[in-house]
């Protein structure tokens, strides 16, 4: 696989057809050629209308963005945070459920040591597996199972539920966690973390924060400088405990 990126536009390729896009077309013949040449600073290629494209080894970003949606996914802004407000690292073990598409599940192994993933739906898990054989990622192991029925793992350093009762789940949550590990909600009713957030409270956590991300994208060209998009507030409310 290798990305084609311009100025404007981004694609992953097997480089084993044509490549038509509204830029042009470059044949394979050329896009062959360019794969093996050992200086890198070199592999750039032009359509046939004169469009300039840079050829570049794909990063994980590149794989993820390809990520089939099954379960509407977590947005990179909420990923972002759940990493930072957590400082989970490449030491760390985490469990998520609700898995759906199997996006965080993704993001979090790209980060951490291993990643354990629940799922009800036998269809979702299918999908979330040809995401991560996708993204080839191997540190994910998914099972179609009910958290809310129990949680084999011990000693975790993070779980993270994307659920639509996640409060069921707790009790379990904080059998698994090691002391100072952290459980995340993420909801998209405000009512449901209220709910997480007291049922942690009886079972010994500390409730950390609850928040939402916002994001607004930019453009600059020249002298100009606006946004693109709208400011993208609520996509889902973030609760963030600590097992102490």
């Amino acid at each position: 696989m290798k990305v084609l990126i311009s100025n404007k536009n981004k694609f992953l390729i097997k480089g084993d057809r044509d490549f038509h896009s509204k830029d042009g077309m470059i044949k394979k013949e050329d896009l062959q050629n360019l794969h093996g040449k050992e200086d890198f600073s070199k592999d750039k290629v032009e359509t046939n209308t004169g469009v300039e494209y840079s050829i570049l080894e794909p990063e994980f970003l590149d794989l993820y963005e390809r990520i089939k949606r099954g379960a509407q996914i977590i947005s990179l802004k909420d990923v972002g945070a759940i990493l930072t407000e957590t400082g989970v690292g490449k030491d760390s073990n985490v469990l998520d459920a609700g898995v759906g598409s199997g996006a965080l599940s993704i993001y979090l192994a790209h980060f951490c040591k291993s990643v354990t993933a629940y799922e009800l739906r036998e269809d979702f898990a299918k999908i979330a597996r040809g995401n991560i054989e996708k993204v080839d990622v191997k540190n994910i192991k998914v099972e179609v199972r009910n958290i809310y029925e129990g949680i084999d793992e011990i000693n975790l350093d993070l779980i993270t539920l994307d659920l639509r009762e996640p409060w069921k789940a707790v009790k379990h949550c904080a059998k698994a966690l090691r002391r100072g590990g952290f459980l995340v909600g993420y909801t998209p009713q405000i009512t449901q973390a209220l709910d997480l957030v007291n049922a942690a409270l009886e079972e010994g956590f500390i409730l950390v924060k609850v928040k939402e991300t916002a994001e607004r994208e930019w453009k600059l060209s020249g002298q100009i400088a606006k946004p693109i998009t709208p400011l993208i507030s609520h996509t889902g409310f973030l609760t963030f405990l600590r097992r102490v």
